[in-house]
């Protein structure tokens, strides 16, 4: 029998509109689209590990990049104004032109979730 794909979440309405208080994920990453508030529901962890083996010869470990050439994933104002989906996009397809390979036939589509779900905490530290 296969996993179910099924996300169980609660929500809670705040004076910023709604806020996600907890969820279960089973199976594969998801995607919660939450009014405008997207959220990926990846593997922080795994994220982690795919980060560092790689994208921090890049971006540098902190996300902060390196040398200039490489945004800065680790500030907060520049994060917040990037979704998810943006972000899964460039890891997925890369940025043509610019050192940023695509990453859609090395790494399955749930590890890129993952990615973007380790990206999210960067900015957070």
């Amino acid at each position: 029998m296969g996993r179910d794909r099924t996300t169980i979440g609660v929500m809670r309405e705040t004076m910023y509109g709604w806020t996600l208080v907890g969820a279960a994920i089973l199976g594969t990453a998801t995607t919660l689209a939450i009014g405008r508030i997207a959220l990926a529901a990846g593997d922080v962890l795994r994220g982690k590990v795919i980060y560092e083996k790689n994208c921090q010869g890049c971006h540098g470990k902190t996300g902060a990049g390196l040398g200039g050439a490489t945004p800065n994933l680790s500030d907060p104002k520049r994060m917040a104004g990037l979704t998810d989906q943006h972000l899964f996009d460039v890891v997925t397809a890369g940025r043509p032109g610019t050192g940023m390979p695509a990453w859609k036939s090395t790494l399955t589509e749930p590890d890129r979730w993952n990615v973007v779900s380790y990206l999210r905490t960067l900015a957070q530290k």
